[in-house]
This record gives C-alpha cells, structure tokens and sequence, in this order.
C-alpha cells in the first residue's frame, strides 16, 4: 500500500440567483438516516446554469498552470457533495500530473478539497460513496478508498494481474456490495497500446484487503461497470460475453450476446459496449458495439438476459452503425432508455418493443474551410439519467465536424413518456460530458465537461424512484439495484423528495400540517 496527500483547493464559480417567495415550511417528523427538510421555491428557469466550477489547477510546468480535466462522471454524497475524478496534463502533452478526485458542495459548487493520487494515469469509471461515507474510486493499478470530510486516504490497494499477463489495470469502477465488499474490473497492460484479458477483483471495503479474483478467460477487459443484482450476483462484460458470479467469486453463468448476421468472415458475436442495466424483475440489459467479426459493422443492439439463469430474453436492433453509449437505464415506468448514435431510444422491458425514439438536436450550422455550410447532429456522449419527473437526460457532442469548427457540448432533456424535447443547455466549452449526468436533491443536473463541473437547473427532485435510473445505478454510483425505494411527497407540491439517493438508507417521513 502507498500513501498519498490530499489539499483544499480555491477558485471562483458563480451562481444564479435565487427570487420569489419562499414557500411555507411543513412540520414534520423524520423517521430516517436522514433528516429532510422543506426547501424554498426557486424562480430559476429550467436549463439554465446554477453553478460551474473549475477543477483544480495542475502544478506549475514550463508552459504554466492549467486545470485538470475531468476524466470522470460525478458521484453524489448523501450530504450532496459532489465527487469528479480528473487527469491532468500541460498544454503541450509533454508533462502528465498525477490524477486528483475532486469535492465540491452540490449546493453552489464551493471547492471542499482534492486528493492526489500520485498516479499518471486516469480515474476511470466513477467513484463509488459507500453507506459508511468512504468515496472508493480506481486508477491506474490501484484502488482508492478516501474520507468524506476532507480526502484523507483510509487505503489503497493494488490491483492483480490477469496470468499470464503482469500487470492489471484499472478498466471499470468500482462496485459496491451489500456487506461493503468493492469490486473492480481490470485490463492487462500486454505491452504499449496492447491490452489483454482482465479479471473482476474483490476487495474488503472497511480495510482493502484482497478477498478474491475470477478470471473470465476471455482476451479482453472488463467492460463498462460490475452491477450487483438484489440476488447479490455480480454481472458483468468482457469481450462477447455476459456473466454473473456469487459473491464468493464463483461462476453462477456466463452467456454470449447474440451472433451477428453472416459476413465474409463467417458468423461472428457482438460485442459488450456497455455494463450491464439491472431491471427490478432481475433482467441484465447490455448493450453492444456494432462491430463483429474485427472488420464489418453492424447496427449496435440491446439483448435481455435473465437474470437468475442467463438465458437470452429478446433483442432490439438499433438500425444504428454506432456503439450503444453508457449503459442503459430503467424508468419508473419499466421502460429501458438508452442512447445510440444521434438518438435516444425507450423500449418496452418485456419484450423489447419500441416505445420512441428521439434525435438529439441539430448542432449550429457552421463554415466547412472548403466552403459552404456544414450541418449535422449531435451524437449522444453519455447513457442517459433519469429524473424523479420521468424527464431523461442525454449528453450530447459532435463528433462528425471535429476537423472544423466543433460546436460546444450540450445536455439535452426529453419527456420520458414521449420522448419530446423539454430543453437544452449549452455549455458553450468544446468538450462532451464525460461519463453521465447526475441528479441532485436540490434540482441540480450536475455533470462534468472539460475542465469544469456544472449544475443546471432541472425539473427533477433527485433521480427515478427505479432500479437503475441511470449508468452505474443510483447517485452514490454504487453499481448495486436499489432494494427499497420509498419516495415520500412533498405536502404542498406533491414533488417527490428523496428518491433512490442510496441503495441502504431507508426513508420513511412523516408528514404533520399545522393544525
């Protein structure tokens, strides 16, 4: 194990401001972990920023300070603070820094502080808040578990090699059990640019000691995150394959997605682009590449498996030559959302049926060097959340024109049951939002994109009262089905108030008028 430092960083946000009349406060009595108070109303209008903030400059080099710049998609406390994984390199790409996880107030963006990890490499995946407040997160060949106060380092521990290989790397992050165990997927380091099989490692959350390793046998790294289902079984990709393994290490199934159509090159089988999405009957959705066969492109699909057994339950064909993007996520409703290409899908949960499909907005219309107007789609960049409203929410980025003039990054909004855009916020910085968006108690859409995290304002009350409302599943980014989910009212608005915000805590609020 290494030891790493931690420091408080400054800078400046800003934040818009709040009017109207504060709405009367209920009495009431909590019964919970928790204590959930009645808010103000907020006059803001939807899709506007509430606050951004830079990640934390990089030490000095020959070319001067610049930020780091995020690498990962926010995980959100049970207090609302906001944890971002970030990498950093000069202006040049000479100088590398150690990558940082960062903590910022959810409520107006405030700097809390930054760890360093001491690592070259890139945070990846997300961080993962356990239900004793420890905020675990991987990088490059370790896993990390950090403080909630102020980032001091509990432990670390080395990832293993996947045989014959040596070194193990980081590919997913982290996945949190009931019993506090942390599961990471892995790559193997064949050589420079080279990657070979990985393995899905177990560690003992309180402490991080190594409890087991399995070993797919496939020859590449694990995909996307591990989910844990409410059985306890880990699912997870690699390569073609699907698998599931008890929480003793030990192979329950293992299933491969479905073949492609024949090619010159034969029959081949798709391959895992996402980690699995965990339905509340126990359905493992995945969604796919659309390569086959290492040469010919096929539209991307998303296949259903069952959950207690492996076996194939429908397929949906995208019609789409692009990977399918994040991982899925599941509405209140049942519906499955996912992203793909220029567009975002909703299909039914028993057999795959289309609900809607909606494209993303059409970028600005921009000047090709070689004369005339360029104009194309967004295509979208992360899978999608979904609010407490049913509202879903999609990163979005253009990918085609990034020869020319590249528009902003944008987070588009869609009505869950239609698919009808609502709104959209340019971030007016020419990155994407890396990883997901994340909803916040206090109607933040919170996201990371550049150098920056942004809170945009935002019609839903937390995250969809379901079992995986969103890439990596609830706001802790636990990787784990929530078990119960009570979403108690509010007494004046009937806005739901505290859905899905951690997969352990229990509440149940009391509501008492004045009277």
């Amino acid at each position: 194990m290494r030891s790493s430092s931690h420091t408080v960083f400054g800078g400046s946000h800003t934040r818009q401001p709040k009017t109207g009349t504060p709405a009367v406060p209920a009495f009431l009595i909590a019964v919970s972990a928790v204590l959930l108070c009645a808010g103000s109303g907020i006059a803001q209008s939807l899709g506007t920023k509430v606050w951004s903030q830079s990640l934390p400059p990089t030490p000095p080099s020959f070319f001067g300070v610049g930020n780091y710049e995020a690498a990962t998609a926010p995980g959100l406390g049970s207090d609302g603070t906001v944890y971002v994984g970030a990498s950093g390199s000069s202006f040049s790409g000479t100088t590398t820094f150690p990558s940082v996880l960062a903590a910022f107030d959810g409520a107006t963006g405030t700097p809390k502080w930054a760890f360093d990890t001491g690592v070259g490499s890139s945070i990846v995946g997300s961080p993962a808040i356990g239900a004793n407040g420890f905020v675990y997160f991987a990088c490059g060949s370790s896993v990390f578990a950090v403080g909630p106060s102020s980032g001091a380092l509990v432990w670390s521990q080395s990832l293993p090699p996947s045989p014959p290989y040596f070194s193990g790397q980081a590919n997913t992050g982290p996945a949190l059990g009931s019993d506090g165990t942390v599961y990471v997927g892995t790559v193997s380091m064949v050589g420079p640019g080279f990657f070979g099989a990985g393995v899905l490692a177990a560690f003992d959350g309180a402490t991080g000691s190594p409890k087991w390793t399995f070993s797919p046998g496939v020859g590449s790294g694990i995909v996307g995150s591990p989910a844990i289902g409410a059985n306890g079984l880990i699912y997870f990709t690699a390569g073609s394959m699907v698998y599931a393994v008890a929480p003793s290490g030990t192979l329950v199934w293992s299933q491969s997605l479905p073949p492609s159509a024949p090619s010159f090159f034969g029959d081949g089988h798709y391959y895992a682009a996402t980690g699995p999405a965990l339905g509340s009957d126990g359905a493992v959705y995945v969604g796919t590449d659309s390569q086959s066969d290492f040469f010919t492109f096929f539209p991307a699909i998303l296949a259903a498996f069952d959950g207690a057994t492996g076996s194939p339950k429908w397929v949906f064909d995208t019609g789409v030559g692009s990977g399918i993007v994040g991982s899925p996520a599941i509405g209140a409703n049942g519906l499955v959302y996912f992203a793909c290409g220029t567009t975002v899908y909703a299909v039914a949960p028993t057999n795959g049926a289309l609900a809607w499909s909606q494209s993303l907005p059409p970028t600005p219309p921009s000047s090709s060097p070689f004369g005339g107007i360029l104009y194309y789609q967004y295509s979208a960049a992360t899978g999608p959340a979904l609010g407490s409203d049913g509202t879903v929410y999609v990163g979005g980025a253009n990918y085609n024109n990034a020869f020319f003039s590249t528009p902003p990054g944008i987070l588009a909004a869609f009505d869950g049951a239609t698919g009808s855009p609502k709104w959209t916020f340019n971030m007016g910085v020419n990155s994407p939002i890396v990883g997901f968006p994340n909803i916040g108690m206090n109607n933040g859409v919170v996201f990371a994109c550049g150098s920056s995290v942004y809170s945009v304002y935002s019609s839903s009350k937390g995250l969809a009262a379901s079992s995986w409302p969103k890439p990596d599943g609830n706001a802790a980014n636990t990787k784990a089905v929530s078990l119960i989910s009570i979403t108690p009212l509010d007494p004046f608005t009937q806005d739901p108030i505290a859905p899905n915000l951690h997969p352990t805590i229990l509440r149940i609020s009391v509501w008492l008028r004045p009277g």
